[in-house]
This record gives C-alpha cells, structure tokens and sequence, in this order.
C-alpha cells in the first residue's frame, strides 16, 4: 500500500499536539474566565489572571516528578 506523503507528517503533528491540547485548552479558557472578570471591573481581571497563572503552574508542578 502506498504512502500518501503527508501521512507522517499528520502523523507527527498528531504525536506531538496530543499532549499539548489539555494544555491550550486549560490556557484559553482561563484566559476567557479572567477577560470576562476585566470586563466585569479591571482589577478583578488582573486579579483572576495571576491567580490563573498559579493554578496552572501548581498543576504543572504536581505531573512533574519529585527529585525525592
């Protein structure tokens, strides 16, 4: 069977974007959440920004591995 020349590269982007997907998704919708809040009263916005910013970072750093 022959091989459609885009194939492994649809292969690849899948491979390496899978992953990354949860991770665009979390990021835009959080980005979203703290427009909204800006939107609402602008301190609020900035506000709801950086504590975004900590819960992705404390979630990121829960998946990595302990150096225990």
């Amino acid at each position: 069977m022959a091989v459609i020349p885009y194939q492994r590269l649809a292969a690849l982007v899948r491979a390496v974007l899978r992953p990354l997907l949860p991770v665009v998704l979390v990021v835009a919708g959080l980005g979203l959440l703290s427009y909204g809040l800006w939107m609402a009263w602008p301190p609020l916005g900035y506000l709801g920004a950086g504590t975004s910013c900590l819960c992705v970072e404390m979630a990121i750093s829960d998946r990595r591995p302990s150096n225990r």
